[in-house]
């Protein structure tokens, strides 16, 4: 009787292993297609690209607002 080969578990191959995630990985970029394209305000909000360009620090920092106020919101949440 081996006792060498007794309590051994063996997993996957680690080459098998990332096989199966590249090709999930590669087969899960079918699924998902992006929906905006150039000029897709142009009917819902023909003016949104005017006001883009007349100050285009407007996004950036919008972003950075709704960042920072929900870190704080989060922050003070797990504080209590």
């Amino acid at each position: 009787m081996c006792s060498a080969a007794r309590g051994v578990r063996r997993h996957g191959s680690p080459v098998i292993i990332a096989w199966a995630i590249l090709f999930f990985s590669i087969a899960s970029l079918s699924l998902s297609e992006a929906q905006l394209q150039v000029g897709y305000y142009n009917y819902s909000c023909p003016r949104a690209d005017a006001a883009i360009l007349r100050d285009p620090g407007n996004g950036p920092g919008l972003v950075r607002l709704f960042f920072h106020d929900c870190f704080v919101i989060e922050m003070a949440e797990n504080a209590l």
